[in-house]
This record gives structure tokens, C-alpha cells and sequence, in this order.
């Protein structure tokens, strides 16, 4: 107490009602029970929540192993259809299940499904976790797919050294620009994939490795690829690549072959040039021909999807069929049909 002050009596009841006040507001602001409960269905694939899912590839069709700990059986719906509980399995990977309800659902026309109520930011954790797959150590499966693309071009120029940016080629020589060779590869990351084009006579044996193509003196090229998703982020690709490539001459256009072996990054969308041959004379002996090779990426989702497309897929429907799935979520949470309104 400063000296000489005395507090007033008569403020001590203020004081005490406001001290209540400020730790009620306080407590409020910490407490997520006062946060409303929002609905959500999320497919997943048919070996999430299984063992040594991260081993199974999705697509391929592969034996049915035990549910992980934490996938606890449930009654069944009211037609049958078999649910499980699942919060303690979210539980495990650091969802709050305070307020959470979260049910594996075998619908028997929607397929593996799981119905989710709860406060907003769980909810939209657990839909995160689900569907990317974002849960290191988890055993869920990486559902983003890489389209890789690798192309050969041709352009024209007056300038013996050329440009260096793809977007300056395309400003300053796309018409004269021309595809010589192409791949485009749908895989998985960390998966390392293997495509060839080749063109050879019926009476030629085709070459039984990537290697004995050029030496045998085939025409067409190979690439080997193996990329891998958000390495430095979550929406770009690094890449280490092998792409061999040997072309007849063809008119005016000279024999070309070559060999690239490097590795890089890129992020969704978009393209980088990871080659550039030596300027060669074009036919008018005015210009300059220059090759380059450029790589290009997409991430789809498992139905072929953009990441872009698939979540604005998910926000219209989500709104779209508000209701339905609050109905969905309620079936599979309680196994009863929802009465029609």
C-alpha cells in the first residue's frame, strides 16, 4: 500500500465484481466449449486405419490387414452397415477429442466414409489429416499424385546464346517454337518410374534396358524420374530425373542426342527448363536453332484433380449439401435413419 493512501471502503465491491468479471472473459476465451459444433463427411481409401497402410499402394488391389489401435467396433446401422469409432485413433495423432465424435461409416453406396462432429478447427484438422494424408509417422497413405512432364523443344533465334527464362522464349520466339519429344507420367512420390519412346522396325528387338537403347542405336528416348512432394513446402515437387534422348534427322531439321542427369525443384503449376543444347545453325543460316528441355508438374488428388480444383470442389460442395451431409453424419454417428422432413 502506497503510504498515506488508504482504498476505499466503499470501492472493494466494484473492485471484487470486476476482478469476477475479467476472469469469466478470461475463461471464456480459453474454453472451446463455447465454440459451435460443425458437421463433416470425408471419404477416405479402403486401408486407412489399417496396419502397414503406408506400404499399400493405392489402386492395386491388396489384402485386407487389422485396424491400427484406437478403431473401436460399434453397433451397427439400422440397415446393417458397419461403423467404428475412431476419436481415440485421432487421439493418438494429437486431435483434441473434447466435444469430438468421429465414426467410420462402410455406407453401402458412398463406400469408407467418416462422419465427424465436433468444434470447427478439429474438424477441419481431422478432414486435413485424412484426405492429404499429413500425419507423419501415421501410416496413411500419400493420396497426392504427380503428373510429371518432361518436353524437347526446338525454337529459332538471332541470338547465338538464346534466353535464358522460359518466359522470355515464349515472348520472343514461341512461334517458332516446335515439340520434339514428350513425356507425361502419372506416380506417387518416392516412387521412381520409368517411360519410354521408342520407334523401331517389326523385325527390331525392342532393348531389355534403358542403357542398350542408344548404344544399339535406336531412335526415341527414356526417362527415369523419381519425384518427391513438398520437400521444402507442401505444394512443391523435388525431382531427380535421367532422360536420354536420340532423334533422326528430319528435313531441316538436323539429328540431335543427348543425355541430361540432374535433379531440382519446382512447385505445382508450373515449369522449368532443365536443359540447353548448344545453338546450332538453322537452315537460313540467318538464325540460330536451340533445343531445350523443360519440366513441368501438376498435383492431382486421387480422382484426378488439381489440388485447386479438389479444394473448390470440396468448398461448393460443402455447401452445397449442408444439409445432406449433416443427415449423412448424423446416420452413421447413431446408426438410425434420419426422419424426412
Amino acid at each position: 500500500m502506497i503510504a498515506g493512501f488508504h482504498f476505499p471502503r466503499w470501492l472493494t465491491p466494484l473492485a471484487v465484481m470486476l476482478a469476477l468479471w475479467v476472469n469469466v472473459v478470461a475463461m471464456r476465451a480459453q474454453n472451446p466449449a463455447d465454440e459451435p459444433l460443425d458437421w463433416r463427411v470425408i471419404s477416405v481409401l479402403d486401408f486407412t486405419f489399417r496396419e502397414g497402410a503406408k506400404d499399400n499402394v493405392p489402386g492395386l488391389d491388396m489384402p485386407e490387414r487389422p485396424f491400427e489401435k484406437g478403431v473401436d467396433l460399434l453397433p451397427p446401422t439400422s440397415s446393417g452397415e458397419t461403423r467404428y469409432d475412431v476419436v481415440s485413433w485421432l487421439s493418438q495423432r494429437g486431435v483434441d477429442r473434447s466435444r469430438l465424435s468421429a465414426v467410420l461409416l462402410h455406407h453401402r453406396d458412398k463406400g469408407k466414409i467418416v462422419a465427424v462432429r465436433g468444434p470447427k478447427g478439429t474438424v477441419d484438422l481431422v478432414e486435413r489429416l485424412l484426405q492429404d494424408g499429413l500425419l507423419d509417422g501415421s501410416g496413411l497413405p500419400p493420396l497426392k499424385q504427380v503428373e510429371f512432364t518432361v518436353q524437347l523443344w526446338v525454337y529459332e533465334s538471332e541470338q547465338a546464346e538464346g534466353w535464358p527464362a522460359l518466359a522470355d522464349i515464349r515472348a520472343h520466339a514461341a512461334a517458332s517454337m516446335r515439340l520434339l519429344d514428350s513425356h507425361s507420367m502419372l506416380m506417387y512420390s518416392g516412387r521412381r518410374v520409368l517411360g519410354k519412346n521408342q520407334a523401331i522396325a517389326a523385325k527390331d528387338t525392342p532393348p531389355s534396358s534403358p542403357d542398350e537403347m542408344l548404344a544399339a542405336a535406336k531412335y526415341g528416348s527414356v526417362l527415369e524420374v523419381e519425384p518427391n512432394v513438398g520437400w521444402s513446402g507442401t505444394d512443391d515437387v523435388q525431382f531427380q530425373l535421367r532422360y536420354e534422348v536420340k532423334l533422326a534427322a528430319t528435313g531441316a531439321e538436323p539429328a540431335f542426342a543427348t543425355v541430361v542427369s540432374t535433379n531440382g525443384n519446382v512447385v505445382d503449376g508450373n515449369s522449368v527448363v532443365i536443359f540447353r543444347g548448344a545453338a546450332a545453325p538453322a537452315p537460313d543460316g540467318k538464325k540460330f536453332l536451340h533445343r531445350i528441355a523443360v519440366v513441368s508438374v501438376r498435383l492431382l488428388d486421387q480422382r484426378g484433380r488439381t489440388l485447386y480444383e479438389a479444394q473448390a470442389q470440396r468448398d461448393a460442395d460443402r455447401k452445397a449439401e449442408r444439409a445432406r451431409q449433416i443427415d449423412l453424419a448424423r446416420y452413421a454417428l447413431q446408426g438410425i435413419p434420419v426422419p424426412a422432413k
